[in-house]
């Protein structure tokens, strides 16, 4: 047997020092309660798996986090979707930004005869001027997200995504005059529309087994291209489960999402429609907010019948995330605004965004 593959952790100690110092820092998310859990956010040559039921909430968090991201620290993006079209995606941007609901935006409701008998031709003026700044703040950092339709039926083959991905860096490359490769965010709604094997087989949507290897290969890109990866994955059986009970415990969650044995991080999310001091209640009990004092305050500060968020069909959102090898599972709480697709900071100690008071 030769000993040439034989290299005792001395050696392989040296280069991974190296690519301790010489690797990029995290990306800070938009919420300081998630960039806590992440360590600073997400990091580069990282894949990061998002599942849960497949009701819209995976996308919205996906897109704010995109947005977000490379509006504030110019890192490009890549976003390839077989469940959102270039207008839905750009839809979801503006309402977010102009606290417009997404639906009306998508209909043009200020087009409609009855819209406008029961708001007025001035509020229809008034929703457009709020589209088109909304625009013109989109416009700022949109040059930086790239997007490729799949569609549904046969998706796109895994080994197509590390060539989008590198076609994204190398124009951001050559438009900027860079000397290498930049890091890109590269974010994938659904994973079911890749598939692994050449030949489109039935639905062309992967079988579980494929989703594992699809897995494999994004972490494996991940780590060679250096770049943060996040994929979105339909968690079938804890879907079900959800329809059935609701909010199921974190615990149960963790053991369904078959992801995190292959993911470096694992993201569930859950959303309920219930009372907000039930989720309070909730991190009381677990121990997290053991003052009584702050838990009366949490409670009157975060009321979901706040006229700020109450027209925007609130409710609370949950994300459980999972470590690869270390296990460790932590909670992140926010207040999800369905309508406009927004994610507030359920934060004790620090102020909440301003929006919400």
């Amino acid at each position: 047997m030769k000993n040439e593959n034989l290299v005792s952790m001395s050696e392989r100690s040296e280069s991974v020092l190296k690519d301790i110092f010489k690797g990029g820092s995290a990306y800070p998310t938009f919420s300081d309660e998630l960039n806590l859990v992440l360590s600073g956010g997400l990091l580069p040559g990282k894949l990061y798996a998002i599942e849960g039921p497949p009701d819209g909430t995976k996308s919205a968090f996906a897109v704010m986090l995109m947005d977000k991201l490379v509006d504030e620290s110019g890192l490009p993006a890549l976003f390839i979707s077989s469940t959102l079209s270039a207008t839905e995606l750009y839809i979801r941007s503006i309402s977010r930004i102009s606290r417009l609901h997404s639906g009306e935006v998508e209909g043009r409701a200020w087009l409609m005869q009855d819209w406008l008998a029961v708001h007025g031709r001035d509020a229809a003026a008034r929703i457009k001027s709020r589209i088109k700044d909304a625009d013109e703040a989109y416009r700022k950092f949109a040059d930086r997200i790239f997007m490729v339709e799949v569609p549904v039926q046969g998706g796109m083959h895994i080994s197509e995504v590390g060539a989008r991905l590198e076609r994204v860096r190398q124009h951001v490359k050559e438009a900027r005059g860079l000397s290498e490769l930049p890091v890109a965010l590269l974010i994938i709604d659904t994973i079911r529309g890749l598939r692994y094997t050449q030949e489109i087989k039935g639905s062309g949507e992967p079988t579980r087994e494929e989703i594992v290897l699809i897995l494999k290969d994004l972490r494996e890109l991940a780590r060679s291209s250096g770049c943060p990866i996040v994929a979105l994955v339909d968690g079938a059986a804890f879907g079900r489960l959800y329809m059935k009970f609701g909010m199921l415990p974190s615990a149960l969650g963790h053991e369904l999402g078959f992801t995190a044995y292959h993911a470096d991080t694992t993201i569930l999310v859950e959303t309920e429609d219930t009372l907000l001091s039930d989720a309070i209640q909730e991190l009381y009990d677990r121990g997290q907010d053991k003052d009584a004092a702050k838990l009366e305050e949490a409670r009157s500060r975060f009321p979901l019948s706040n006229p700020k968020i109450s027209s925007y069909f609130p409710t609370y959102a949950r994300l459980t995330l999972s470590t690869r090898g270390t296990g460790a599972v932590r909670n992140v709480y926010f207040i999800y605004l369905k309508a406009v697709g927004d994610f507030l900071d359920l934060a004790f100690k620090r102020e909440t965004r301003k929006v919400y008071e």
